[in-house]
This record gives C-alpha cells, sequence and structure tokens, in this order.
C-alpha cells in the first residue's frame, strides 16, 4: 500500500513538473507515455494507449487547448506515430520500444 501511494505521490509531483516546463508536443508525449505505463502496470503491454477521455479533457489536463491537442494527434498520425483507434491510441512501434517513445522525437 505505502508503494503504490509513493507511486501516486511521485505521479503527481511528475505531472506538476511536466505542466510548468514543456511545450505542448512534449507534454502531450509524456502525458501518452504515463498513460501507457499505467495500463502496463496493470498487465497491459499492447501497443494500445487507452484514453477513456475526450481531447478537450486531455487539453484541460495538459493545460493546452483543444486545437493544439488535436494538431499534435493529428501531426503524430500523419507521421505513422499513432493511429486514432475507438479505444484510445495504438502506436505504430514496437511493443517494447513505440516509435514515440524513441530518443528525441519531437513533434515540431
Amino acid at each position: 500500500m505505502l508503494d503504490s501511494a509513493l507511486q501516486e505521490i511521485n505521479a503527481a509531483r511528475d505531472d506538476k513538473l511536466l505542466r510548468g516546463r514543456s511545450t505542448a508536443e512534449e507534454k502531450f508525449a509524456e502525458f501518452i507515455i504515463s498513460r501507457r505505463a499505467r495500463a502496463g502496470r496493470r498487465g497491459s503491454l499492447s501497443n494500445l494507449v487507452p484514453l477513456p477521455m475526450s481531447r478537450r479533457d486531455i487539453a484541460d489536463h495538459l493545460g493546452l487547448t483543444i486545437e493544439t491537442v488535436s494538431r499534435v494527434i493529428t501531426r503524430l498520425e500523419r507521421e505513422y506515430v499513432v493511429r486514432v483507434i475507438s479505444e484510445g491510441l495504438q502506436s505504430m512501434g514496437s511493443t517494447e520500444r513505440p516509435l514515440l517513445f524513441e530518443g528525441g522525437y519531437k513533434v515540431a
């Protein structure tokens, strides 16, 4: 139980740091990475990143506009990094190292 509480505290700290110092693309990428990590802790190791929230909710959570979130997702789709499906986002890389998480990928 203590480990779970520590993980939640660390996640909240990381979230606050993310919102304050990152570009829109970095915020979105970190959000997707954290969502994928949460799914992994529940035993799901696929390329699927579940998104049980709307783009507006994601934008509010990240401190961005819905237009910015839509532009980032569209750019990632156009560059074959992710594909939007009804369950969330499907990363187009391997399960172990999806393209979104490869070192240095940035959406310009």
